[in-house]
């Protein structure tokens, strides 16, 4: 029989596995989350862009597609809810765009940079 010290070292091993495991799953589900809730502003924002919305169809439109997510996929979709979704991507995706606009004006800086050094 082992002793002691090796079945508690055999016991630590899995349980720090398990803890390991654990915490990759929830940075993943954390991770689909975010992308999900980000991707389901952007289609809320696209669908309120294909023509002028007014203010109380807008609303009337997050009412109805509440209702239906609540009744497929349980209460977490609130209206309340899909306004956070849509803001949360009109937020970001700005940052986003301002990002990639002041890399892309950084890299032109230099390039005019280097041309006029040389």
């Amino acid at each position: 029989m082992k002793n002691t010290a090796q079945k508690d070292n055999l016991f630590n091993k899995i349980s720090d596995l398990i803890e390991q495991s654990r915490g990759r799953v929830l940075t993943a589900i954390n991770s689909a989350e975010v992308y999900t809730k980000y991707a389901i502003g952007q289609y809320i924002v696209e669908y309120e862009q294909q023509g002028e919305q007014r203010a109380q169809y807008g609303k009337q439109v997050l009412q109805d597609l509440s209702e239906r997510l609540t009744e497929k996929f349980g209460k977490s979709w609130s209206v309340e809810t899909l306004k956070l979704c849509r803001l949360f991507y009109q937020m970001y995706s700005l940052k986003i765009v301002n990002t990639v606009y002041d890399f892309e004006n950084s890299q032109k800086k230099q390039a005019i940079n280097k041309k006029q050094i040389w």
